[in-house]
């Protein structure tokens, strides 16, 4: 999961506050429409509902200026918006990364591992080698390791994950052609 903030203001004028409310015109109700509509959900998906959690909420007419909420949206609808919205793909965030390109704060904070995204990728790659090592896709290897993951952590961070483990001597990691061999 990635949680997206999202910084607000409007004019509450024609909206009966901010709690969404089933037969009424509300900000929450029509930014929680506006994003599954964006991002591409049905709006009665159970697997990624699309709901806004907010700090303060308004009343009925009022207006506000710097609004803060956010939602919790799935690496696989994030995945989905890549080629629209102008999201970037994993992969060329991570190759622009390695050429020494400068990237901005967001599209480092999607690359950004943390200790418990490297203690998931360890495991894995200590349960995958047991007997010697793997050779696959760098791609299927990956996807592979992110696979079932309930945290965060997510291709992007994979990505990075394998490179710092190489680089500091943990792995080797040996990449000819198509092939990777951890």
């Amino acid at each position: 999961m990635v949680r997206l903030r999202l910084d607000l203001a409007y004019d509450g004028g024609a909206f009966y506050g901010w709690a969404k409310q089933p037969t009424l015109r509300t900000v929450q109700g029509e930014l929680e429409q506006a994003l599954h509509t964006i991002l591409r959900v049905p709006a009665d998906d159970p697997d990624e509902p699309l709901r806004l959690t907010v700090a303060g909420r308004t009343d009925t007419g009022v207006h506000a200026l710097h609004q803060v909420c956010h939602l919790d949206v799935g690496e696989a609808t994030l995945e989905r918006c890549v080629g629209h919205m102008g999201v970037p793909a994993p992969q060329a965030l991570f190759r622009r990364l390695q050429q020494g390109e400068a990237l901005s704060r967001w599209e480092a904070s999607l690359l950004l591992p943390d200790r418990q995204d490297f203690a998931h990728l360890w495991r894995f790659l200590e349960h995958s080698c047991a007997g010697g090592p793997t050779v696959s896709r760098l791609d299927q290897l990956v996807r592979h390791a992110v696979r079932g993951q309930t945290g965060r952590c997510s291709y992007g961070r994979a990505l990075v994950c394998l490179h710092v483990m190489d680089e500091r001597g943990l792995i080797q990691l040996s990449l000819s052609g198509e092939e990777t061999s951890v």
